[in-house]
Order: C-alpha cells, then sequence, then structure tokens
C-alpha cells in the first residue's frame, strides 16, 4: 500500500539502467557514472569492481590494490565503523546468493548517539559474462539521520527549566552536529563588544570571553543579518583578526540572533580547525539551533529587563505591580493595572495560582516563575520576595509569541508539513490517549485506513510536484468530509486515517462514501485532469481489536479487501474474514518477491483472428502465476500487489524477456503472426525502457515490426500527455502500438489525433447485452467508422459466443480475439494448436 518500499533489484536496476551485462567494461563504465557508493563482488565476495565515490566514502586511496579482496581486508583496521559494516555485509551477500536480495540501514555513532556515518544499504545480484555476482549500492544517508539526531536532542533539550542550561545544551548540540572545535553563543552590546554567555572548546564547557566584532566575520553576520560562511580562506578574507590566527581557524560560521523586533541582539559561532560543510542539510540544521537558542535569548533578555527595572516599574511598559502578602496592592503601573482590574472584576481577589507563587517565593526567599494566561494573552509572572519591605514585587512578560512560536516547533513534530493534517507519531499519540479514554468511559471508536488508488502512476509518470499538490488536495477534501472533532493523519505516501468517536448519531458507512465520493471527483492540477479514488478499511475499537497494532492491521485486512472488490469501495472489517484475508495476503506478498526466481510465472497466449480471413494475425501474452500451495493466482489480484511492493518493473521485464523468447522459438517458425505484449503506464515512462526493449528484440533476432504493444487506456487521459514522445520514439523503431480496453471511463477520442497509435482494442465489457440493447450496439460501430478513419484498425476483446461474433461482422469489425475463438494457452498447447491450425486450416 501506501509504505511499500522498492524491491532492491528493482531500485539497483532503475540506478544502473541495465538488468545484465554483457562484459566487464560494461559494469565498470555503468558503475562509475552513479552517484552512490557501488562494489561489485564475484560468488566468493571478493572484489571485482567499485567506483570512484565507494573509494572516497571508505579512504582508498588506491582503488585498484583491494581488487580480488575481500570487504573485510579492504578496508583499514583503524575504520572500526566500516569494518563492522562490512562484517554485516557479508551475511547479506550470502543471503543474497541464495536468491534473496537485501537491503538494510546501517548507522555508526559516537557519543550522545550522534551519527557519523550512515548508509541506506541495497544488495542484489546481477549478471556479467553470464556468470552472477553480487551488486552492492550504499546511498549516503548520514546528512538526513544528522538532521534526525539534532530535531529528537532539541525535543529533549525543550523538557529543560533553566534558560541557562538550555542555551548551553544547544550550543554543546551545535558544536557537536557540526563537529566543531569552538561553539559559542554571544550577545552584542551596544559598543559592538561580543559577550559570549555559552562557549565550548571541543565539546567542554569554558570561561566566558569577550570580543570587538570589527574587523571579523562576525561584523559581517551583524551588519547583514544573515548565515555567513568561510571554508578554508577566513584568514585570508579577515586578516586583522588576530584570533582566527592564534587559534588556526580554516572555517567558520556564524548566524544572527534577532529578537521579536527583528534586531541583532547575538550570535552563534561555530569556528574549527579543519573543513566545515555547509550545504542545504547542514544550513537548515544550522537555522534551526539558531531558532532554539533565539527563544532562550529572548527569554534571558526579558529576565535581566525585569531585573533591571525591579528599581524603577514606573518606567516599565510591561505590567509591574507590587503587592503585601494579604493582597494589598501598594503599586501597579497602568499596564499592571489593567491586569489587577480584570482579576478583580471577577473575584475581588488574586488568582489562587498567582496566591501559591507569592507563598512560594516568601517561603524560599527566591524567585518564583509562573506562566499564567490573562485575556488571551499568555503572561510569564516572576515573583520576588523583597524581605526588607516586607512586600511582594510581581513583573509580567508578554510571552504571547514565545508560545506561538514553541507550538509551532511541536507542530513540526506533529504535523505532516506537505499536507498540514497529522503525521504518523502524533496519530500513534492520539490513538493511545483515545483508547486509553474510551476504555475508561467505555465508548467506542471507528478507524479509516485510507489508500489513494491511481496516485503511484499518476506521482510516477507526472513527477513528484504534480504529486505532491494532489496529496494537499486529497487531504483538503478528506478533512472537509469529517467532523471537527474527528481527527485525520497521513501514515506516509499515500495512505491516510481517520480516527472518530462513535456516537449514537454517528453514521460511518456515510462518511466513508462522502469520502470516497470526494476523492473519485477529478482534481484539476495545473494542465493536468487527474482521476483517483480510494479504498477503505474500516475497523472499530474495541470490537476491532485491543491495541493499536491489532487496529492499524485489520484495518488494514479490511482495506485488502474493499481494493479486491473494486477501487472506490469500504469494507468493515469483520473477525470472520480476517484468517482468510491476512494470511492469504501475508503468504502471496511474501512470495511474490521470489517468485520469479523460483520460476512460478508463465505466460498463456491467445490469438487473435481476421474475421474475414479466419487467418491469426497476432498472439497476446499474458502473466500467469502458479503459486506452490495456493495456486494459480489470478493477475487480478497480484498485479495490484506488484505495483504494491514495487515487483511491477521486474515483473513486466520478465514477461517481455520470456515472450519473446517463446516467440522467437516455437511462434515466429509456425506462423506470420505477431506478438502482442501488454506494457504498464510505469514501464513506458522508464527512461531505459525504449532502449532495453530495443536490445532484447536485437538480440532475440525479431523484426520491430512483428511486435504490438499493448498500452493501458488512461494513457488517452490528458495527464499523460507528457508520454507522447515515448510513444513516437516506439513508432520510430518499427514497433507497432495499440490502445487497450478503448470505450471505459477513461476514455477520450480527442487525444487519438494525437497518439500515434496503430491498433485500437474495444473493451468487452461493451459487448454485454449487445443484441438487446441497440445504443451499444450502435456505440460501437461508431468507434469502428472514427477509427476507420482515423487509419486505425479495430479489435475487438472479449467474444464470448457465435451471436456477438455475428454482430461484430455485420457492423464492419475485421478483428477480434475471445473465449469463442480460443482460450489463452501455455506455449507448449499453444504449438500443438498452431500445426492444427496450419494442417486444417482453409480460407
Amino acid at each position: 500500500m501506501g509504505n511499500t518500499s522498492l524491491i532492491i533489484e528493482e531500485a539497483i536496476a532503475s540506478e544502473v539502467g541495465l538488468g545484465n551485462f554483457a562484459s566487464r567494461h560494461d559494469l565498470s563504465h555503468a558503475i562509475q557514472l552513479m552517484s552512490d557508493s557501488i562494489f561489485v563482488l564475484d560468488k566468493k565476495n571478493k572484489i571485482l569492481f567499485l567506483n570512484e565515490m565507494a573509494a572516497h566514502h571508505f579512504l582508498l586511496e588506491d582503488p585498484g590494490r583491494v581488487l580480488g579482496q575481500t570487504l573485510q581486508k579492504a578496508i583499514s583496521m583503524r575504520q572500526l565503523g566500516p569494518k563492522q559494516l562490512f562484517t554485516e555485509l557479508a551475511h547479506h551477500c550470502h543471503e543474497t546468493q541464495k536468491g534473496v536480495p537485501q537491503q538494510f540501514t546501517w548507522v555508526e555513532e559516537k557519543d550522545n548517539h550522534r551519527p557519523s556515518l550512515a548508509f541506506n544499504v541495497m544488495v542484489s545480484t546481477l549478471m556479467v559474462d553470464k556468470e552472477p555476482n553480487v551488486l552492492i549500492k550504499l546511498v549516503d544517508i548520514t546528512e538526513s539521520k544528522m538532521l534526525e539526531w539534532v530535531l529528537r536532542s532539541l525535543a529533549e533539550i525543550a523538557n529543560h527549566g533553566g534558560i541557562n542550561d538550555v542555551i548551553d545544551d544547544v550550543t554543546k548540540l551545535a558544536s557537536d552536529a557540526f563537529n566543531a572545535d569552538h561553539a559559542c553563543v554571544d550577545l552584542i552590546d551596544s559598543d559592538d563588544i561580543a559577550h559570549s554567555v555559552s562557549y565550548y572548546y571541543r565539546g567542554i564547557k569554558r570561561k566566558n570571553v569577550s570580543y570587538a566584532l570589527q574587523d571579523t566575520p562576525c561584523k559581517e553576520v551583524k551588519e547583514s543579518k544573515s548565515i555567513h560562511h568561510f571554508d578554508g580562506d577566513v584568514q585570508e578574507r579577515f586578516p586583522k583578526d588576530i584570533l582566527l590566527q592564534e587559534m588556526s581557524i580554516n572555517s567558520y560560521i556564524g548566524g544572527p540572533l534577532l529578537n521579536s523586533e527583528g534586531a541583532v541582539v547575538g550570535l552563534l559561532v561555530l569556528l574549527s580547525e579543519k573543513r566545515i560543510i555547509l550545504n542545504h542539510h547542514s544550513k537548515t540544521l544550522f537555522r534551526l539551533l539558531s531558532e532554539r537558542i533565539c527563544l532562550e535569548i529572548e527569554r534571558l533578555l526579558s529576565q535581566r529587563k525585569l531585573q533591571f527595572l525591579a528599581s524603577i516599574p514606573h518606567q516599565d511598559p510591561n505590567p509591574v505591580f507590587r503587592i503585601q502578602y494579604d493582597g494589598n496592592i501598594l503599586y501597579s503601573n497602568s499596564s499592571g493595572r489593567e491586569i489587577l482590574d480584570y482579576w478583580y472584576k471577577g473575584s475581588a481577589k488574586l488568582p489562587l495560582k498567582l496566591q501559591d507563587a507569592c507563598l512560594k517565593a516568601k517561603q524560599k526567599r527566591d524567585v518564583v516563575r509562573m506562566e499564567m494566561e490573562v485575556k488571551d494573552k499568555m503572561y510569564l509572572f516572576t515573583v520576588v520576595w523583597i524581605q526588607d519591605f516586607d512586600q511582594i514585587n510581581v513583573y509580567a512578560t508578554d510571552i504571547t509569541e514565545l508560545k506561538m512560536a514553541q507550538q509551532k516547533m511541536r507542530d513540526l513534530a506533529s504535523y505532516d508539513p506537505l499536507t498540514n493534517v497529522g503525521n504518523r507519531q502524533f496519530f500513534e499519540t492520539t490513538l493511545d490517549q483515545w483508547m486509553e479514554k474510551a476504555k475508561k468511559n467505555k465508548e467506542e471508536l471507528a478507524l479509516l485506513l485510507i489508500d489513494v488508488d491511481n496516485f503511484k502512476t499518476i506521482n510516477d509518470t507526472l513527477g513528484h510536484h504534480v504529486g505532491d499538490q494532489l496529496l494537499r488536495n486529497l487531504a483538503k477534501r478528506m478533512s472537509g468530509c469529517i467532523r471537527k472533532t474527528d481527527f485525520i493523519a497521513r501514515l506516509g505516501g499515500d495512505e491516510f486515517v481517520v480516527l472518530l468517536k462513535l456516537t449514537e448519531q454517528t453514521d460511518i458507512e456515510k462518511i466513508a462514501g462522502k469520502i470516497n465520493q470526494a476523492l473519485s471527483t477529478p482534481f484539476e492540477i495545473g494542465e493536468y485532469h487527474l482521476e483517483t479514488g480510494c479504498s477503505i478499511g474500516i475497523c472499530y475499537y474495541p470490537t476491532g481489536g485491543q491495541t493499536a497494532n491489532e487496529l492499524l492491521r485489520n484495518a488494514d485486512t479490511a482495506m485488502y479487501r474493499a481494493k479486491k472488490n473494486g477501487k472506490n469501495q469500504y469494507t468493515i472489517f469483520s473477525n470472520a474474514t480476517y484468517n482468510e484475508i491476512n494470511s492469504r495476503l501475508i503468504l502471496l506478498k511474501r512470495d511474490l518477491r521470489q517468485s520469479i526466481a523460483k520460476n512460478e510465472f508463465y505466460i498463456d497466449y491467445q490469438p487473435m483472428f481476421d474475421l474475414k480471413t479466419n487467418e491469426i494475425v497476432s498472439y497476446e501474452a499474458f502473466i500467469r502465476w502458479r503459486h506452490p500451495k495456493k495456486g494459480l493466482i489470478s493477475p487480478s489480484e497480484f498485479i495490484p500487489l506488484a505495483e504494491q511492493t514495487g515487483c511491477i518493473q521486474s515483473l513486466g521485464y520478465w514477461t517481455i524477456q520470456q515472450a519473446l523468447k517463446d516467440f522467437a522459438a516455437i511462434i515466429a517458425p509456425l506462423s506470420d503472426a505477431k506478438i502482442a505484449l501488454n506494457i504498464a503506464l510505469s514501464q513506458l515512462n522508464d527512461q531505459y525502457f525504449i532502449d532495453n526493449l530495443c536490445d532484447s528484440l536485437l538480440k532475440a533476432n525479431i523484426p520491430a515490426r512483428s511486435v504490438i504493444l499493448d498500452i493501458a487506456e488512461q494513457i488517452s487521459s490528458l495527464q499523460y500527455r507528457h508520454l507522447d514522445a515515448n510513444l513516437e520514439a516506439l513508432r520510430s523503431e518499427g514497433i507497432c502500438l495499440s490502445l487497450d480496453n478503448f470505450g471505459t471511463e477513461h476514455s477520450n477520442v480527442s487525444r487519438l489525433l494525437e497518439t500515434p497509435f496503430d491498433y485500437v482494442k474495444i473493451d468487452h465489457s461493451l459487448l454485454h447485452s449487445l443484441a438487446l440493447e441497440p445504443k451499444r450496439s450502435a456505440f460501437i460501430s461508431g468507434l469502428i467508422e472514427l477509427a476507420h478513419k482515423l487509419e486505425l484498425t479495430v479489435i475487438q476483446k472479449g467474444v464470448e459466443n457465435a451471436e456477438q461474433n455475428q454482430l461484430l461482422k455485420q457492423l464492419g469489425c475485421r478483428y477480434a480475439q475471445g473465449f469463442y475463438y480460443c482460450r489463452p494457452l501455455p506455449i507448449e498447447t499453444l504449438k500443438i494448436f498452431i500445426n492444427d491450425y496450419n494442417n486444417n486450416y482453409q480460407a
């Protein structure tokens, strides 16, 4: 479904561009072009090839020296992390050689779980010189893991109370994240002197320092109010900055700390004797750290301001008042009087929370701080016991904007930034809370798991920018179908979840129906007219599951049944169907990944006839799966699973190769007919598809004119206009093109004028009740006449009886296929059929 990952061979094949290599030279050339680290091992797990990126990542100064060695021997013992990685890789290589591709994530962590090196590792088999080898692809994800670590660390720091402690923790985090020798947070006074409030040297807190900004890079940071980065040339750029020379600094990163008015009040500075790289990821990290420090600096400045104003409260625009312990008011400024009037208007006394703070301040003889809302504003109240005067000073600071900023940070951790609905983490937290409350109050909940139909095809063919906009619109429509008290989240990809509290008036099926209807209404995004739908699995708490995992699992089972029943459906989970569906689903998903290697697929071929001459003009290839335990699995069941699990590309590639092999060896020597191959839109969108197909035809010695590609009818929609160039390229190679299943809901007749098709296959659904419904007959007749005028050959699919056959002849349809003429046959049976047909055929 929405969270499925790509099959490993698929991911590597799509990156390299080929599944097999005729020579080692071809392979060596291909991997050098890749941006990720690549190793190719022989069957003894010794290095055959590696690219420059692999040599760079693992500090191999002479890559040629390691050829013929195992990975463990190639890496120096000083590189303990990579040594552990390659030890783990040895196990995965062994599993891959058994025919089971591998994928895992490896992270090397330093102190405080800081990631220093991280890879997403994919291991697959690769044929070179007809010999099986192991292909290892290592995608560097260190930057993304570092970002996750910083966000997690910031969230933990947020729980601290003391302002200086928080600033220290964030400064230390900045030092660790950038591996900087020096890290400091400075406040700037009116004389342009920077005074550090937190300073770390190589991870250890040091005494604070002061320095003048003149002739330093920090001066440029302050004046420009922007982040500055100097890598390797900072001493040359600022020759008068003696400290840079004395500290042997080569790299500098500095950023401004702004107050609520946008003025620069301080700096975050990182210095290093070695290089500090500042790219998009690290710049984002630096901004996150700066923003967190800004919040605390604002609090720190407010605290200092309050301390200064203690002796002159009348000058403070913020609320200030002095009271005796019994509540008698001694003094207040104008803004303080507004708050007091508001309180006394309601109860004629101070709020109980403030009274408690006053008591604590007197007992502890110390400062007590508390937050409280007053007239839709949030204030930080600082309560100070003045022992000499036996009175209490109360200073209030409006922290409404600060609280909003903090809430924004929490929202970033709780909401999906693309769709602005809850994310998976927020959903899991909410579900646990709702279940706990429902259990206590004996209430019921409903969970709707929603998977968007057709999203993957749109995203793959039109690009992520269209897919992202579609996801935003989908979330907006779904939010409009539910109540304000309901909860919606995006779990990832094209998968959403809705959580509802049940009442007597709640009609879950009505809500599910509204979502189905809302998402099946076409979307207009730019020039594209996009058609989607959704499959919904519904599960109730507590009857459908007692835990969050059970509810999600059972909703997923119900959603699978909804997909199996047809697109844009919803299904309610019941225990009676769980074992039947879930066990089968798990088994098929697991086995599908290995089914090609286990030779469980085969192809049936169905002939297409010329109704005028009775000649066979082509054979259409249909893939079949014979499962060793479940028997023959319907394509309508395993094709959607292949799309969900990412196997569809490898499955399509195998089908083409096997069909061409059968055609060259058995069909072509016995018949002049063509071979028709079904092609998915995702295959057509693959930049290597045309080259691979032409290479396959050349190797099989099959003329391009002998091949017909059946393209899904959805390509006639305007949203796939960008694939027209690929169709033209196929036609220029001499390959014939057929528009499959024409006449369904996706039909766009005007697109026939723009697309270079040779054949139009009319959908079998139009044959139903053909003799009894004159409108159907007239419609097919019109399609045939239109196709003839456009010089297109018409083929009718799904002919099941003599009556349909006779009517098609009368309507002028020249070509047809279906069970009436011949069922799809396996290749050996087809061979017998062709021989019998050739011996007995009479025109």
